[in-house]
């Protein structure tokens, strides 16, 4: 089951385990800052006001190369909320899915909650 991430800069401290041979699988709920075409990657950052990034508005940027053609337009302007799945090998992101959220639906406080769940 993957392990759910409302900041970026949580991967390398939440799995300093994570290697090459053994990636961890994540879902990140992010909100993009900017998508840049002609390097096929996202910049994001953390949504405001949920977990506890409330002053981090630091871009991170994620390679898309291998979703350019799952990526839906809602996906990459600014400002979206998207989730990404995506196994992290403790440098990067290998990702597999990008998908577009309804930011109306978002319960901040549940997706704090269990972004703060230990994996298991």
């Amino acid at each position: 089951m993957a392990c759910l991430i409302v900041d970026p800069k949580q991967l390398t401290w939440k799995f300093p385990e994570a290697s090459t041979a053994l990636p961890c699988r994540v879902r990140l709920v992010v909100q993009v800052v900017n998508y840049v075409d002609e390097k096929e990657y996202i910049q994001v950052c953390p949504i405001p006001g949920i977990g506890n990034n409330r002053n981090n508005n630091e871009a991170f940027s994620i390679d898309v190369h291998n979703v350019l053609g799952q990526l839906k337009p809602e996906s990459v302007y600014g400002g979206a909320i998207i989730g990404i799945g995506a196994f992290w090998d403790g440098i990067e992101l290998n990702v597999f899915e990008c998908q577009p959220i309804n930011g109306q639906g978002l319960d901040a406080s549940l997706l704090t909650s269990m972004s703060e769940l230990e994996p298991i």
